[in-house]
C-alpha cells in the first residue's frame, strides 16, 4: 500500500557545528542470551546488552555550494550504462505525448489501469528504478521524447529484456496499460519490447541554476539535477522515509528507504521528478541516483 499525502514541515534553522544523529533503524546487535555474573565494566561497541544497535554520524553543519562533479558520476547508473549526457531537450518524436494524454484521463487505485494500445518508437530510456533479482520481471523505468516524460511503473518484462532497460536506451514498444495514480501518471502494462541502440545521451534537467522551485507540471517525470541538504525528518511514509531537502533557497520532499540517510546529509540527486498528492517529490527508488557529497 501506498503512503497517502503528507504535509511538510519547512524547517527554518539550519544545525549549527557538528551534528551526529542515530540510525532509525535497528539491525539486531549482539543479543547477549547468557546472563552475565559479573558487572561488565566493558562496552560493545556500538551495541547495547539488549541487541539495540545505535551507531552515530557525523555531518557537516552547512554543505559545499555544489558537488565536485557536475553531471552523473563515475558510480551514476547512466555512467555505469555507458551513456553520455546532455542539458539539450530531445528533438524527436516518439509518441510519448499520447500515452500522457491516456493516463491523465483515468484516475485509479487499482493496479491493473485502464486499457489502452497506444505504441511508442523510439522513446529514450532516462532513468531506471531498482532492477530486480535474477529471475524477476517486474521493473520501473522512465521514458521520454521531445513532448513529454513518462514511468513505466512495474511492468513486467520477459526475463532477457530486463538487463537491457537501461539509461541512454533507444527503445519501442506498445503500451497496454495507463493509470493516473494521485497525479503520477503511469504506464503499467507494455508489450513488445525492443531495444533499438544504446549508449544514447540521457537529458537531464538542471534543477539548480535557475533558483526556481521544482515544477511538476514542465518538468514531471524528467530527470533532474539538484542538490542540497536534509534539513528535516525523517517522518515516516509507509515503509520509507520522507525528509525535508532544501536545495538552494527551495524546499521539496526527498523520499527514501535507505539506513544510510541521516539528518543533514548533503546530498547530490540525478533521479526522477516525481509527484504524490499534487506535491513534487523526489525518491531514491535506485539508491545510485543519490550521492553525498
Amino acid at each position: 500500500m501506498r503512503p497517502t499525502p503528507l504535509l511538510l514541515a519547512l524547517w527554518a534553522c539550519q544545525p549549527t557545528g557538528i551534528q551526529t544523529s542515530t540510525d532509525k533503524t535497528a539491525d539486531g546487535g549482539d543479543s547477549d542470551s547468557d546472563s552475565d555474573s559479573d558487572s561488565d565494566s566493558d562496552t560493545d561497541s556500538g551495541y547495547t546488552d539488549s541487541g539495540t544497535y545505535t551507531p552515530t554520524h557525523t555531518y557537516l553543519a552547512e554543505c559545499p555550494a555544489e558537488p565536485d562533479t557536475i553531471g552523473p558520476w563515475d558510480t551514476h547508473p547512466i555512467t555505469v550504462a555507458g551513456a553520455g549526457w546532455t542539458r539539450d531537450p530531445y528533438t524527436f518524436d516518439a509518441g510519448v505525448a499520447a500515452v500522457k494524454a491516456a493516463a491523465q484521463g483515468v484516475t485509479t487505485t487499482g493496479t491493473a489501469g485502464y486499457a489502452v494500445s497506444i505504441p511508442v518508437t523510439g522513446a529514450m530510456i532516462t532513468s531506471v528504478g531498482h532492477v530486480p533479482a535474477t529471475g524477476a520481471t517486474f521493473v520501473e523505468f522512465w521514458f521520454e521524447d521531445k513532448n513529454a516524460a513518462m514511468d513505466a511503473y512495474n511492468v513486467d518484462m520477459a526475463t532477457d529484456d530486463i538487463a537491457r532497460v537501461v539509461p541512454g536506451a533507444e527503445v519501442s514498444f506498445t503500451v497496454t496499460a495507463v493509470k493516473n495514480y494521485f497525479d503520477s501518471l503511469e504506464v503499467t502494462a507494455i508489450s513488445d519490447f525492443q531495444v533499438l541502440s544504446s549508449g544514447n545521451d540521457v537529458h537531464v534537467i538542471d534543477a539548480m541554476s535557475s533558483g526556481d522551485p521544482l515544477d511538476f507540471d514542465s518538468q514531471g517525470l524528467h530527470t533532474v539535477e539538484v542538490w542540497g541538504q536534509l534539513v528535516s525528518g525523517p517522518t515516516s511514509c509507509g515503509s520509507s522515509s520522507c525528509w525535508d531537502f532544501q536545495y538552494g533557497s527551495n524546499v521539496v520532499a526527498y523520499r527514501s528507504s535507505s539506513s544510510y540517510d541521516y539528518l543533514g546529509d548533503c546530498v547530490h540527486y540525478i533521479g526522477p521528478e516525481l509527484v504524490f498528492g499534487g506535491a513534487p517529490q523526489i525518491e531514491s527508488k535506485n539508491f545510485d541516483w543519490a550521492y553525498r557529497f
